[in-house]
């Protein structure tokens, strides 16, 4: 018996769902509350809301259309490259422009097969020209700018955490000398006057 009551439920919970998003998607206010709920209990705005992979998906469906072999071959190459690119525990930041920097590649690549199909129009080949100019600027900006990031957390200072460490024999005038991760350099401790 149970069954068959599930079985009855769920049709309607999805006939409402269907309703509930509807309304929402026409701007109708009076279903905000209830949106937001189901949200809140619903791990799918992760996905609605990263407009990072619905651009990439933008970049795919342009490039690739229907072709599931080159779809499926470009994302496995962001991939590679996005594995290459991470450390193994990157900050939120670096994950930003890793992003960035892949929508990049997609964009300079994307213009790069453009410009050299056979055209007939010497603006449709200056357009392209362009384009692909201003692609691979943002593609090599974006790199620069993880690069930069990178540079200056590898240079990060931490405040000293006790007024011992500052009495050890390896201190300098900013505090002791310590490594916390035993593999990169070594990180200078400043006194910030507190304990």
């Amino acid at each position: 018996m149970l069954e068959n009551s599930q079985e009855k439920t769920e049709p309607a919970e999805i006939d409402h769902l269907d309703w509930l998003l509807q309304r929402a998607r026409q701007g109708d206010p009076d279903v905000l509350l209830e949106l937001r709920e189901w949200l809140d209990r619903s791990a799918v705005w992760r996905q609605w809301g990263d407009l990072g992979k619905q651009a990439r998906d933008a970049w795919l469906r342009l490039i690739a259309g229907n072709d599931l072999v080159l779809r499926e071959s470009i994302l496995r190459k962001l991939d590679d490259l996005q594995r290459e690119l991470a450390p193994s525990r990157p900050t939120t930041i670096e994950r930003l422009l890793i992003d960035r920097v892949l929508a990049n590649w997609l964009r300079l690549h994307f213009a790069e097969l453009a410009a050299t199909q056979p055209r007939n129009r010497p603006k449709l080949a200056e357009f392209w020209d362009r384009r692909q100019s201003r692609a691979e600027r943002a593609y090599l900006a974006s790199l620069g700018a993880l690069t930069t990031l990178r540079r200056l957390l590898s240079m990060v200072t931490v405040p000293a955490v006790t007024t011992a460490q500052r009495q050890d024999s390896n201190s300098t005038l900013e505090g002791p000398m310590v490594d916390p991760t035993h593999s990169g350099p070594q990180l200078r401790l400043i006194d910030c006057g507190g304990a």
